[in-house]
């Protein structure tokens, strides 16, 4: 099906929880979706039907476009069977955990499944590919309301965006500073020169009259740094062309300004810094150069892209959380674990 067919009809919203314990939230969330215009796939509005019930929850997963799913304090197995076919068919799943309060207890089976979400490296993770692009907490039924609408209306405009074309660089460092900002779970960056360790142009020059789209980015990236790479639950790969960096350093070297010799020495201290934060969170962080060109910055956020075309001024940006799972992956064989910040020093000729 098309996207204008897929836009023309209501999008279908499968409603997963425990049937008793969540009965209230389960009829605000049909009310919600009947008001914006959708259509709410849950067990209350099934006909009588000669196939059995859970195959018929099955085969309403397999036609959703959206599964919903709501948790508190019991995870009954038809919600699991509901949330394994969800996940086998990558569909994206929204979920939204109600509060505890009080002496409220979840049960074991559910917090096990909470954490298994919560942990990319889990074996639940890997063998169902939850696709969970919509997580949020509520505990009144107001706070459900608005959480409900907020993630449909959230999830509907990223399944029905558009690629973004970029024209001009500018446009291109603002794409890139918007997805750093909202990264929270992965940012991989690709440079032609590492403007992490070389600055904002024009180099050597006080920040007040940084080139302002690089300034910003690069100062949103240091931000990213310090308050997500101590986290266990996100990946960080910074790389950058050789090359490129090697040729760059050279043309600065040739112009031999005076401030050189102290910019030098601010990289290689900004090497040794960031290969340090590298081994303070092994598994997490991974800075480095390789061999390999780029044709201009390239980055990948949580579930948007931006990637510069044929070494212009032209990109192309999109969210897509499966494609920027596959990005990721290719930025991955890049890296080389042995090139240590003496390494990158010597390969860049910045040795005192």
């Amino acid at each position: 099906m098309s996207r204008t067919e897929q836009q023309s009809r209501s999008i279908r919203v499968f409603i997963s929880s425990d049937m008793q314990e969540l009965e209230a939230e389960r009829e605000i969330a049909r009310e919600v979706l009947h008001e914006a215009g959708h259509s709410p796939l849950a067990f209350e509005l099934f006909p009588a039907s000669s196939s059995s019930a859970p195959r018929a929850y099955i085969e309403a997963v397999e036609n959703c476009d959206i599964f919903v799913a709501i948790l508190w304090k019991t995870l009954r197995p038809a919600v699991v069977a509901e949330l394994e076919e969800a996940a086998k068919l990558h569909k994206p799943i929204l979920l939204f955990l109600k509060r505890l309060k009080d002496n409220e207890r979840r049960g074991r089976q559910l917090e096990s499944l909470l954490a298994k979400i919560g942990n990319r490296n889990s074996q639940l993770q890997d063998a169902l590919d939850l696709d969970v692009v919509y997580k949020s907490e509520f505990r009144t039924l107001a706070e459900w309301r608005e959480c409900l609408r907020d993630g449909i209306r959230n999830e509907i405009a990223r399944l029905f965006s558009k690629p973004e074309p970029i024209m001009n660089p500018i446009a291109m460092y603002d794409c890139g500073t918007k997805i750093i900002r909202f990264a929270k779970r992965r940012l991989y960056l690709f440079q032609k020169m590492p403007s992490l360790l070389l600055g904002p142009r024009p180099y050597g020059q006080p920040k007040t009259r940084a080139i302002r789209h690089e300034k910003q980015f690069v100062e949103a990236l240091e931000r990213w740094i310090v308050a997500n790479c101590p986290r266990q639950d996100c990946e960080f790969y910074y790389l950058f062309s050789a090359q490129e960096t090697v040729k760059e350093i050279q043309d600065l070297k040739n112009k031999n300004p005076s401030w050189l010799p102290h910019f030098l020495q601010k990289i290689r201290k900004k090497i040794k810094s960031y290969k340090n934060i590298e081994k303070k969170h092994p598994g997490n962080i991974f800075i480095g150069m390789t061999e390999e060109r780029a044709s201009g910055p390239n980055i990948v956020g949580d579930d948007q892209y931006a990637i510069w075309l044929f070494g212009r001024a032209m990109a192309i940006s999109h969210v897509g959380v499966k494609v920027c799972d596959m990005i990721s992956q290719i930025y991955q064989t890049l890296y080389d674990p042995d090139m240590s910040a003496d390494k990158i020093i010597e390969k860049l000729e910045l040795q005192e």
